[in-house]
């Protein structure tokens, strides 16, 4: 004979781990969290953001930023030549 039960616990983390009797760790994590933080903001704040991306980034993806580049530096000075009339006739 087999019988199931289900039973449903509304607890909060904390009420179960008091009613197990399991260790409140909040405070250790917090922490290690903090450590870790700072060891990675201290690592990342000699690294400049580029140059991070393009270790990761495949070649295409630079020849298309120097494209990119190309483009936007030539914009002003099209903008700066007079315009041109078209003959519509």
């Amino acid at each position: 004979m087999k019988i199931k039960m289900e039973i449903e616990v509304e607890a909060t983390p904390k009420e179960v781990r008091d009613t197990m009797g399991l260790p409140d760790v909040q405070a250790v994590q917090e922490r290690i969290i903090a450590k870790f933080e700072k060891r990675a903001t201290d690592i990342l704040s000699d690294y400049d953001p580029t140059k991070i991306l393009s270790i990761f980034l495949p070649e295409g993806f630079r020849l298309t930023e120097s494209m990119q580049k190309m483009v936007m530096d030539s914009i002003p000075k099209i903008l700066k030549s007079p315009a041109k009339k078209v003959d519509k006739s």
